[in-house]
């Protein structure tokens, strides 16, 4: 696709002016690496869509799980977990469940 892009600047610089057709060969090569770039974001985002819910699923899961647990089983006369639970031990653990399958 890049070949067939190229070529038709090639004929652009030959039909138009000099001023022109630099100008038509900047505007076709912007626009080929625009799509290009555009191209390469919703592959990315497509691929990382489903893993991204599954996460967050997870997450949310967990989170309601705990709090269920810290309210009805392990802290019934008050208490609770640390912060540092749900910032850094419920993603290590989705992580752990989740690397094996991507």
């Amino acid at each position: 696709m890049f070949l067939f892009f190229t070529k038709r600047c090639d004929i652009r610089t030959k039909t138009f002016s000099q001023n022109n057709a630099q100008l038509f060969s900047f505007l076709i090569n912007f626009a080929i690496y625009l799509r290009a770039g555009v191209a390469i974001i919703i592959r990315f985002l497509k691929s990382i869509a489903l893993p991204a819910f599954d996460f967050g699923l997870i997450f949310a899961g967990l989170i309601l799980i705990k709090d269920y647990y810290a309210k009805n089983i392990k802290f019934i006369e008050g208490g609770s977990y640390s912060d540092s639970i749900i910032s850094i031990a419920f993603p290590a653990y989705i992580l752990v469940w989740m690397l094996p399958f991507t």
